[in-house]
């Protein structure tokens, strides 16, 4: 499962659905840079920091994006991703 605050898919279930969201932002914005702060682990969940630099594919302006992501481990498994922004 994938968890965003807000957005048509503010939270995406199984496998493929959350590949195809993924594959859709990348189709959206050109990713110019990523650093990263962690990760963060406190049992089976981990937490990374993003700053990501995108420019929209369509005409715009880069954009300096940054959010924080928990995923919950099972099994040696991602079985949930959240977002915060």
């Amino acid at each position: 499962m994938s968890i965003e605050p807000e957005g048509d898919a503010a939270e995406t279930h199984g496998r493929a659905a959350v590949a195809a969201k993924v594959q859709a932002w990348f189709d959206e914005y050109d990713v110019r840079s990523v650093e990263t702060t962690g990760p963060f682990v406190n049992g089976n969940r981990i937490l990374i920091g993003l700053k990501i630099s995108i420019t929209p594919r369509v005409g715009g302006e880069p954009i300096l994006f940054e959010e924080t992501a928990l995923y919950t481990v099972d099994n040696g498994r991602i079985v949930e991703e959240c977002f915060f922004y």
